[in-house]
């Protein structure tokens, strides 16, 4: 990708200083660009390290929503685009977690997560198969309010939704 796109994607994610006293969102480069389903590349930002990604959010929230994003074990990638869904970006760049779309306040979490729990070690370790359902939400849930990435993203909580 050419510098000038990358501008232009970091443009395109800023918020107004009467929207955030200046700060852009996000502020680092990105770390990939993903083809989306409509043939443009789209940038991929991973560990947000202030609160201007939630700046976005609620700003994304009068538009169209919500971010994408995938939680893996230390890492939080994170995406502006209804063009890339989660299968996407697994198919292009190899990573593989726990699927959400990040909201104001709330983090929507695919129900895959509890569906196959071998598929997230670290979040049950071996003993995700025998739990029903409810039990391994509960264990989700405890892991994302602990987490140290989303912990940024939202500083004074936050709730869980799930979706299919």
């Amino acid at each position: 990708m050419t510098d000038d796109y990358t501008q232009r994607c970091k443009r395109s994610h800023s918020i107004s200083a009467e929207d955030n006293a200046g700060d852009a969102v996000p502020t680092d480069d990105p770390v990939a660009f993903v083809a989306g389903r409509d043939g443009r590349n789209y940038p991929v930002w991973k560990n947000p390290n202030d609160r201007g990604v939630a700046n976005l959010i609620a700003k994304l929230q009068e538009v169209h929503g919500s971010l994408r994003a995938m939680l893996i074990e230390h890492d939080l990638y994170h995406w502006q685009s209804v063009h890339v869904l989660h299968g996407d970006f697994v198919r292009q760049t190899g990573v593989d977690g726990v699927r959400m779309r990040l909201a104001p306040n709330r983090v929507a979490v695919n129900e895959e997560t509890v569906g196959v729990p071998s598929d997230f070690p670290w979040i049950f370790g071996s003993d995700g198969d025998p739990m029903d359902v409810e039990r391994r939400r509960e264990i989700v849930e405890r892991w994302l309010h602990g987490n140290s990435r989303l912990a940024v993203v939202y500083p004074r909580g936050f709730t869980v939704n799930w979706y299919m």
